[in-house]
């Protein structure tokens, strides 16, 4: 009598666990499921996009992702003018000079990850209520040095960016127009902040004589430097290290007065149609497998212990040497900054597509 009692007892656990487990297993099952459609801002270089996004497409099948990739400025631009019907979720990779106007226009939403006790305290949002946006890298500026085409002109290596104002270089250096690009942007911030405000625009009158062309794109100068279009690129490291690995002829140096820097952040947009889809992204975003994969593009990461696989030629201590600028300066003199860039310079601008 005292077995058959038992035996119904565990066979009543048994079926209270089995029914727990169930239960826990639906539940992990709903919280893994999304549905609808994602749109998605994102500023990152497009081979990063065309190794992540199918990453994240697999963990999430049943969600449609749309895509839409720019450079900083136009994403910026376009955020502001949909600022009464968003049309996006989330931005991905945004310039946190960038981010800080939008923040202070009220139009991102309030969202810590669930992976933020992994992030770098230096990079993160410290916003009072909580943060805005969501580091994913930093990077800085460079120099980016055709070293065969500067032998063929007799140009000396550059270790200096008052160096580049020399007659060796006369219409030989591109680089990335700041009202398009955030890399061209972060440049014009660094030498304000290097050189004050009456020394950066003279010094970049004088650059803007040796300047062929300002592209819109960050990684466009260095990519020219590296074919032999240009002896500099004016650019980011990155990019560089790239051309150098497939072969390129180039060196990449980072400037003795300052490299100045930037993060990189994703932040969802208030009134985004898709929140839940968009917080999801920008967890698996910061997640070790996913800032692995960035490793592969980026050098100085946002989650701590992962490191670059850049390395190879890659400039030693970027991290260490980086000068992050106040952003909220940036934003509030960025309109008249720009203004008086474009009257002065805006005539060697490249077409834009």
């Amino acid at each position: 009598m005292k077995r058959d009692v038992l035996d119904r007892g565990l066979l009543a656990s048994r079926k209270t666990v089995l029914a727990l487990s169930m239960v826990l297993i639906s539940s992990v099952a709903q919280a893994d499921t999304v549905t609808g459609t994602l749109n998605v801002y994102s500023v990152n270089e497009e081979p990063f996009l065309a190794e992540f996004m199918p990453v994240f497409k697999a963990k999430y099948p049943e969600l449609k992702v749309n895509v839409i990739h720019g450079s900083g400025g136009p994403v910026l631009a376009r955020v502001l003018a949909e600022k009464s019907n968003p049309q996006a979720d989330v931005i991905l990779s945004l310039p946190g000079s960038s981010l800080v106007i939008l923040q202070k226009q009220g139009l991102l939403d309030t969202y810590k990850t669930t992976e933020a006790e992994h992030l770098k305290p230096h990079m993160t949002d410290r916003e009072p209520g909580g943060p805005q946006w969501t580091p994913v890298d930093a990077f800085g500026s460079a120099i980016c040095f055709n070293k065969a085409e500067a032998e063929a002109r007799n140009a000396p290596t550059p270790t200096k960016w008052s160096d580049l104002t020399s007659p060796a270089y006369k219409g030989q250096i591109v680089m990335p127009n700041p009202a398009s690009s955030g890399t061209g942007l972060l440049m014009v911030a660094n030498w304000f902040q290097l050189l004050g405000e009456e020394g950066a625009w003279s010094y970049m009158d004088k650059l803007h004589e040796n300047v062929a062309q300002y592209l819109h794109s960050g990684s466009a100068p260095c990519r020219m430097a590296a074919s032999g279009e240009a002896i500099i690129g004016l650019s980011y490291p990155n990019i560089g290290v790239q051309s150098i690995n497939a072969g390129a002829p180039l060196a990449v140096i980072l400037p003795e007065e300052g490299n100045g820097a930037e993060i990189e952040g994703n932040a969802i947009l208030k009134g985004a149609k898709n929140v839940k889809a968009a917080k999801l992204l920008i967890d698996f975003m910061a997640t070790e497998d996913a800032q692995k994969i960035a490793g592969k593009y980026y050098a100085v990461l946002a989650r701590k212990g992962v490191a670059s696989t850049t390395a190879a030629n890659y400039p030693t201590n970027e991290e260490e040497k980086m000068n992050f600028f106040d952003y909220n300066w940036l934003a509030a003199n960025k309109d008249r900054i720009l203004a008086e860039w474009q009257k002065r310079y805006g005539g060697k601008s490249a077409p834009k597509k």
